[in-house]
């Protein structure tokens, strides 16, 4: 996976957190006691587990002003991704009160998931789109270098992280229109999610 500033890594995760603890601060007793959209799990529950990531990367980051140490940026990315995913989740469970989700957090995070679905399944057959943050190519077989590729799949950033983690079927999001798939190689369904 390609490499990210480690500055830009922290000044995400640190901003994503805030934004998220800010939050959660103005939610009602009943919005925190309820069912999240995750099975068995509440709104506290998934708010304990993120705070438990949150101590996780400020103890591998050392203290302040240090550098983190090696391994951290991976660290970083997995506990941003994390943080993102849940906030989604944390949005699906409480559509009129979702939390924010910060555009730097969202990018970095799109760019990792898409990224790592072109490691898992390489080759230039299929072009995936997740504009303004990402585009790869991805799957054996044809490949092309100029132009429109003959298989594209376009979505938006929430969308691809829904589909990413397996919130959301490949299908589905085809139906709904949330998803744009030309060609015949561009069902990603069997490729997706890429977080397991």
């Amino acid at each position: 996976m390609p490499s990210i500033d480690t500055t830009v890594l922290v000044s995400a995760f640190a901003d994503q957190s805030a934004a998220l603890l800010d939050w959660a601060g103005t939610l009602t007793p009943a919005e925190r006691a309820g069912t999240s959209t995750l099975e068995g799990r509440s709104v506290t529950d998934v708010l304990a587990h993120l705070s438990i990531s949150a101590a996780m990367v400020a103890e591998g980051a050392g203290p302040a002003g240090e550098r983190p140490r090696r391994g951290s940026t991976a660290l970083l990315r997995t506990r941003l991704v994390e943080l993102v995913v849940h906030g989604r989740d944390l949005s699906r469970s409480l559509p009129n009160h979702p939390p924010p989700l910060l555009p730097a957090a969202v990018r970095i995070v799109t760019k990792a998931l898409a990224d790592a679905m072109a490691e898992q399944h390489p080759g230039r057959a299929v072009e995936l789109r997740v504009p303004p943050y990402a585009a790869v190519q991805l799957l054996e077989g044809g490949s092309h270098t100029r132009g429109t590729p003959p298989n594209v799949v376009e979505t938006d950033p929430m969308t691809f992280i829904d589909l990413a983690s397996g919130r959301v079927t490949f299908a589905a999001a085809v139906e709904s229109g949330a998803v744009r798939a030309s060609g015949i190689r561009a069902d990603l369904g069997p490729y997706l999610p890429v977080l397991t």
